[in-house]
């Protein structure tokens, strides 16, 4: 069993190639394909594209993904851990021991910053007001202690141990951080259950000493993810001793990946890491720091299809000069009827909405063959604009 990655320029050229590996059908007819993939939104685009090339009629697009489950990292680590709807280190239930710990506390040397944050020894109106932080305050360690958990899992062992370090290279916290490991140590002791970390390392050797104790098909496939966190990494590892396991990475520029392959492999401080003095394109440099942090722990792979095509377009000309991890040596002309890309000055959020109704109902009346599925939108916050 391996560890395969596939990476690819685009997106749909990685569909062909999941498309291709679900044709193979495996051992058990019945069996289904497990997709593990980042968002929901990637899911719905996913299922769609995959319905067109999976058991279609000759020269057509009547085919059908089917027999395929589409699976959140979340939602996968909480069966293997056995935890789903019912997590007690779950920020949701996290919140009230932590409450208990912190107004158990209140008052201690070790709790100094928490208690005066949260209006211990205050009176009157200040004390009011401080008070009322208690469950947003527990509510924001919660989740922190959560990523802390999934993204620095050896931060949380060295605190259980009682080392008070950074978890990376063993340097002490700063002073003002002490009180988030003591403040760990006694929320384990009240929580009285295996810690995070701790119910993560079991279930690693579980994969790897009795991985038929798992529900899980030979091959798995992860989709789409350029962030993956080291305690999925570690995962993934531990799936691949016995099972097939594909990771389908988009990744704008093979010239800059084939760049990094000179950089050592492993974690390295942000500070320490001069892997962006490798990166040509400035868009690459400022939008690319993940993938250059996930390839440092990932095989070379193989790269899906062939490259995008030079063309004649302002998009065109940019797409390959990121793929090329490159500047062009002089400006290039632009024509004046060029709409491939295009910047519309809104004075808010609202006015933004209208225009971009706008630009899709006429792109969509201007081509018969464009169709809803074909048009993503992204924005900073979801929230705040849908």
């Amino acid at each position: 069993m391996a560890f395969l990655v596939h990476r690819a320029e685009r997106a749909d050229l990685l569909v062909e190639g999941l498309a291709e590996l679900l044709r193979e059908p495996p051992s058990d007819p019945f069996a289904r394909e497990l997709v593990i993939v980042p968002a929901r939104g990637v899911e719905r685009w996913l299922s769609q594209r995959l319905s067109h090339r999976l058991g279609p009629s000759p020269g057509q697009d009547d085919g059908i993904c089917a027999a395929v489950d589409f699976r959140s990292p979340g939602s996968l680590v909480a069966d293997l851990i056995g935890a789903r709807g019912n997590d007690p280190w779950s920020p949701d239930a996290l919140v009230w021991p932590l409450l208990q710990v912190v107004d158990a506390s209140a008052g201690e040397p070790w709790c100094t910053t928490l208690s005066e944050h949260l209006g211990h020894g205050k009176t009157g109106e200040e004390l009011d007001l401080r008070q009322g932080r208690r469950y947003a305050t527990a509510r924001r360690l919660a989740r922190l202690f959560g990523e802390y958990a999934v993204q620095r899992p050896t931060l949380l062992t060295n605190w259980e141990s009682g080392r008070d370090t950074d978890g990376f290279e063993g340097a002490p916290l700063d002073p003002d951080l002490h009180w988030q490991a003591e403040l760990w140590r006694r929320l384990v002791s009240v929580v009285a259950q295996p810690s995070p970390v701790l119910r993560h390392a079991a279930v690693l050797e579980r994969l790897r000493a009795a991985p038929e104790t798992f529900e899980l098909p030979d091959r798995i496939s992860f989709f789409g993810h350029t962030r993956i966190p080291s305690s999925e990494l570690a995962l993934l590892e531990a799936l691949a001793e016995h099972r097939d396991v594909h990771l389908w990475m988009p990744h704008p520029s093979p010239a800059l990946w084939g760049a990094l392959d000179a950089v050592a492999a492993g974690t390295v401080a942000r500070t320490a890491d001069l892997s962006h003095e490798l990166v040509g394109h400035p868009l690459l440099a400022s939008l690319g720091r993940d993938l250059r942090e996930l390839q440092r722990h990932l095989p070379t792979g193989d790269v899906v299809g062939p490259p995008t095509p030079a063309g004649t377009s302002l998009l065109q000309h940019l797409q390959a000069d990121i793929a090329g991890n490159a500047l062009p040596a002089s400006p290039r002309p632009l024509d004046p009827s060029d709409r491939s890309i295009s910047v519309h000055a809104c004075h808010g959020p609202a006015r933004q909405v209208e225009v971009l109704r706008e630009v899709i109902s006429g792109l969509l009346a201007d081509d018969d063959t464009l169709e809803p599925r074909d048009i993503l939108v992204m924005c900073p916050d979801i929230e705040a604009y849908a």
